[in-house]
Parts: structure tokens; sequence; C-alpha cells
């Protein structure tokens, strides 16, 4: 609200720099939907909700439109009022409806010992230590950058569009992890090769047409990094939400126990083996590796066909 009334440069700076805080709620929804939802849908639920942040920015630019009668010292300031409403609305909704997990809050589970309160700097050790967290980084960096380059000027150019999740959960259906990277490389590789195009072209019909087809393709690229991240790891899964989010595409995420892109898994490597290095003799000794193998059991899903095998009676999968 108050940046309607920004009305010099410092005012002007200062009403983006706070701005950006309210961009870390991306991060803690990403983290949150990951926290709520089962890994059989949370590449659903990672995509969706990135899809109605991703919402956001065209109405953004729609309303500024809706404004043209006003004087262009006014029609962007006013716009400012819609998001405002949205995001006040959203942040009492989740203060006094939201819940940290499908059992409760953190504190009230730690307190009662149904749940274990992590060490913050081992956390953060794990997640900024794994290679893959800095992979989604740069790739997230690609595509969302592009978008931010795009949306700033394409309202300008034309005068003188949640797919990634949707595309990643049934990509790994039957592929696997390795179904979910070769979606997100060809899908990122397609956003550049348009990108290229669109700089080319010097007519409105065309560049129209190809911003359409670019903007589902670097939405998709987006919804399909999320889908992958909630795999990295279990432990720093917030840490490596953020990282990606504050980020190309470099080479393959290479998995133990499913493969990359080329390479197919290493021989007798376990989801179990590959989440307990995140916890060390210690903490197994205290049973906290429990969560980690109720979660590795279920993300055997992530096997190609070929891999996969039926769980037996007594599996987790379903209930974790």
């Amino acid at each position: 609200y108050l940046s309607t009334v920004a009305d010099s440069a410092t005012g002007y700076f200062l009403m983006r720099f706070f701005t950006g805080f309210a961009l870390a709620t991306f991060v803690s929804t990403q983290y949150w939907m990951s926290s709520m939802f089962s890994p059989r849908v949370v590449d659903q639920a990672n995509g969706q909700a990135a899809g109605w942040g991703k919402l956001g920015e065209g109405v953004a630019q729609f309303v500024v439109v809706l404004n043209i009668r006003a004087t262009p010292f006014s029609a962007w300031r006013i716009s400012f009022y819609i998001p405002a409403l949205f995001q006040m609305s959203s942040a009492f909704a989740t203060m006094f409806f939201g819940q940290d997990l499908p059992d409760g809050n953190f504190h009230q589970l730690q307190k009662s010992g149904n749940m274990h309160k992590d060490n913050a700097s081992k956390v953060l050790y794990h997640g900024v230590t794994n290679y893959r967290s800095w992979i989604t980084t740069l790739g997230y960096r690609f595509c969302f950058r592009v978008e931010l380059a795009v949306n700033n000027i394409v309202a300008y150019y034309f005068y003188d569009w949640p797919i990634g999740g949707g595309l990643s959960y049934f990509s790994a259906r039957k592929f696997g992890m390795r179904g979910r990277l070769w979606r997100w490389w060809i899908v990122q590789g397609l956003s550049s090769v348009l990108c290229i195009i669109l700089g080319r072209l010097n007519t409105l019909s065309a560049s129209i047409a190809v911003m359409i087809v670019f903007s589902v393709f670097v939405q998709a690229a987006q919804g399909l990094t999320f889908g992958i991240v909630p795999f990295i790891s279990r432990r720093s899964s917030g840490v490596v939400s953020g990282m990606t989010r504050a980020g190309g595409n470099v080479a393959s995420i290479y998995f133990p126990q499913w493969g990359d892109m080329i390479c197919g898994p290493k021989a007798n490597s376990t989801e179990e083996e590959y989440y307990l290095k995140e916890l060390d003799s210690k903490e197994q000794e205290q049973g906290l590796h429990q969560v980690s193998m109720r979660l590795a059991e279920s993300y055997k899903n992530e096997r190609s066909n070929k891999g996969k095998s039926t769980p037996d009676e007594g599996s987790t999968i379903g209930r974790f």
C-alpha cells in the first residue's frame, strides 16, 4: 500500500527493496507444499502453487492496462492496491488457519515429543553441500530471470500464461526421476530457442504468437524445476528451496539410486542409503532416521518402471 506514495528516487528504491522481502513467501510456500503433501503428488502441489504465483504477474500487467485512462503517474500506483489486498488477505488466512504439517504445528509437535527439533547448522550444511541444490539453483535462475527480463520490457516491445508440475508428474509415472530430468532439460532448451527466435522477429503478430508459446515453456521449466527440488534433500528441503528460488541447467543431476538423464542408477544403491547420509550415527541411534526411511520408501516411485518393485504388504507408501 505504501508503494503508491513513492514520489522520489529514494522512495522508489525502498519500495523495490522491501517488495523483495515479499518474494520470500514463494520459498516458504514451496517448502510448505513439500511438507504438507505426499511424495506422489508433491510435484503437482509445487507446480500449481507456483503457477498461481505466476498468474499474479499477468494480472498486475493487465490491471495497469485497465487503468489506462488514469495518468501514467497514477496508473501503476493504483494497480498496487490489487496485489496488496490479496497479499494481506493471504497473510491473515495463513496466520489464523494455516498449519505447519498435516498432524499439527512444529512447536506443538516438538513440545509433545512427537517431533525432533533439528539442528539449524546441520540443516544448512546438508543443503549447501549437496551439489544438486546448486544445479537446480542455476537451472531456475535461467528460466526465472529471463522471465523477469521479458516481463519488464514486453509491454513496450509490443507497443513501438502452471503446467510444469503436471509434466513432471506424468514423466515420473513411467520413467521415474530420469523422466523428470529429461523433461526439464528439453523444456528448458526449447525455452532458449524460442527466446532467440523472439529476439529476431520484427512483426507484432509473429512476436505475440512466439511470446505465448515461449511463456508456456518458460513457466513449465519453472514448475519442472520445483518438481525435482523436494527429492534432493529431506532434511534440508527448505534450504534447497531457498537456494533454488534465489538462483542454468548444467549437465544433469545424478541420483545414485535413480540415475540421471544418461546413466542408470548405481548398482545396489538405495533410497534409504541416500537419505541416511544426512544423519550421523548418533542421530540414527536416537531414531531420528525413521522419518527419512518412510520417505525413502515412498520415493521408490521415482525409479523407472524397469526398476520398480511391488511394495511389500507392510509398505509405508501412502501412509507417510
